[in-house]
Parts: C-alpha cells; structure tokens; sequence
C-alpha cells in the first residue's frame, strides 16, 4: 500500500469526525479538534490548545479525561455570547450589561484574562453603581430603634449594586473596584445608605462574605458619610438659629425703639395738655 492509498491519518480522521458533528465551528474551522456540547444540545467546535491556554477548568478536566468532547451547563447562547465569542475575539468590547454574566462564566471556567477584561469594564463609568438591586420595585425600611421615621427606597436604573460590588471587589482583590464603592458610598450622604447596610437580612448576608479589612474600609465610608451628612444639617440647623437669634434680637431692639417713641409722644402730649390748661386758666385761646 502507497502513502497516498493509505487514507487520512487518525488525526486528520478525528478533526474530519469533529467538523461534521459541529453545529458551530470557530476559526481557522480546519482545525478545530475539540467539542463542547451545551444544555440544550448545541456541538461547538473548538480548538482544544486554545481552550486550554485560556481557561484552566478546561485543562485540568481534559488532564483527568482526555476526551474529545465535552459537556457544559449552559445554552449555546450563553456559553458562546458571554465566553468563547468574547475568548476568540479579543477586540471584543463587554457591554456593562452582560459584564456580571461574563465574571460569572469566567470564574466558573477559571479564564484569568476574561476576568481581567471584566474588571476593567466593572471600574469604568459606563458601569452604573445603585443602592439596590436595579429594577426592585420600591421599599419602605425602619430606622433604627430610637428614630421612628421610615425612608423610602424607590426603584434605581443601572447595572448592579453597591453590595453586590463590594462582593466582587472583595472576592477578587479587585483594589479600584473597591475604591469605586467607598467613593459612592460617600457621596450618598444620606441616612438611606446607613439603613440599607445595618439593616436588611439580605445585607447582613452578604456583609458576612465580604473579607474583613474590605468591610472595615467601606463602613469607615460609611461612617463618614453619614458623619458629614449630619454635621451639614447641624451646620444648617446652627446656622438657623443664629439668624432667628439675629431677628430676636432686631425685633427686641425695634420694639424697644417704639416704646421709646411712644413714651416720648405721651409726655409730649401731657406737656401739650399743662400748658393748654394753663394758657385758658389766664383767658388766653389756644391758636386754630
């Protein structure tokens, strides 16, 4: 038998096997050697020195397994939308609103650089920070014991709060992520921010997951906020009094002045009254 009748070799057989049982193939697709199936049935070919290089889930499964094929929990459109499209095009820009779904993926397949591209997303201003969850619909909470006022927390627009932030700030050693949240955190300056962190379960929760020296950083924020937010109302309130002592005492000096005046009017008037007596005692008219 020549070379040429001895038929492809078992590589080039397997990567054949491979291109024919995929639904979708990634290029260069002559090359693909690998298969992840998803949850709903989906072959997507891949190219396995590729998959291994950038996730380390993917390496030690196919260390343990060396198999062809392999299977993930995820649709074909969540595994490619927020993974392997955004592993194989490295231009690609993450959209603030998908970025949490791709840190999710990222973490679970254990992709250094996809978590990288994440974090740079997460600290920049299209990334919007809110109080809660976005989109929960309004709630009331109770102040603390001792104030018996309520607030109102209506529903916020954005892409993720700033618990659910400090979360992942704290889990990754994210540093600027970390300084996002304690600068919102300050600029609340509102006792809505004290209530939301000290008092819902679901706070103290999450509080409770959050690495020790990250929360400390962050209530210290906290404490801050609310510090300067009640030294501008005592501020206000000082101010406030000093001006209503400044028209106390304008008005104790202007009612002063007018019993002054009045007095003086009266004695006036009763000197008037003398010498007119006076003036008709002797037979002398008054003037018209």
């Amino acid at each position: 038998m020549t070379e040429d009748s001895a038929g492809p070799s078992p590589k080039r057989q397997r990567v054949d096997d491979i291109q024919s049982a995929a639904d979708v193939a990634y290029e260069p697709k002559a090359l693909c050697d690998f298969i992840i199936e998803t949850a709903d049935g989906r072959k997507l070919a891949v190219h396995r020195a590729f998959i291994l290089r950038y996730s380390a889930f993917f390496g030690k499964l196919l260390e343990a397994t060396p198999a062809d094929k392999v299977p993930v929990t995820e649709t074909a459109e969540d595994f490619q939308g927020h993974f392997l499209d955004l592993l194989y095009d490295r231009n690609r820009e993450l959209q603030p609103q998908s970025v949490l779904r791709v840190l999710e993926l990222a973490d679970k397949y254990e992709s250094a650089s996809l978590i990288r591209a994440c974090r740079a997303t997460l600290c920049s201003k299209a990334f919007v920070l809110t109080l809660r969850k976005p989109g929960l619909p309004p709630v009331t909470l109770e102040c603390p014991p001792g104030d018996a006022a309520v607030r109102t927390l209506g529903t916020e627009v954005g892409h993720c709060s700033v618990l659910d932030a400090l979360l992942l700030a704290s889990k990754y050693d994210f540093e600027d992520l970390l300084a996002r949240v304690e600068k919102f955190v300050t600029q609340q300056a509102s006792d809505k921010l004290i209530l939301l962190f000290l008092t819902t379960t679901t706070s103290k929760e999450k509080l409770q997951q959050v690495k020790p020296q990250h929360l400390a950083r962050v209530l210290q924020a906290v404490a801050g906020a609310s510090y300067r937010h009640h030294a501008a109302t005592d501020k206000q309130r000082l101010a406030f009094e000093l001006e209503k002592a400044g028209w106390e005492k304008e008005r104790a000096k202007l009612q002063k002045a007018v019993a002054t005046e009045k007095e003086r009017s009266e004695k006036t008037l009763r000197r008037f009254n003398q010498l007119l007596a006076k003036a008709q005692k002797h037979g002398i008219q008054a003037p018209p």
